[in-house]
């Protein structure tokens, strides 16, 4: 379940980096790059194929 709740929540960021990239597109068209990372990196959180726990040595 814990698993669940967390692939939502990065689902909800991801849906919040789109908002802020359609906002880049309407005001700042050349910043638009700028939401990239985000959108990548949650889009890869949330469906788990980016490792969230930091390394264990």
């Amino acid at each position: 379940m814990e698993e669940r709740s967390a692939s939502t929540k990065y689902w909800l960021y991801l849906l919040m980096w789109i908002v802020v990239l359609i906002l880049f597109i309407v005001f700042y068209p050349g910043f638009l790059w700028m939401a990239f990372p985000g959108i990548v990196t949650n889009f890869a959180l949330a469906l788990n194929i980016m490792d969230r726990r930091p390394n264990e040595k």
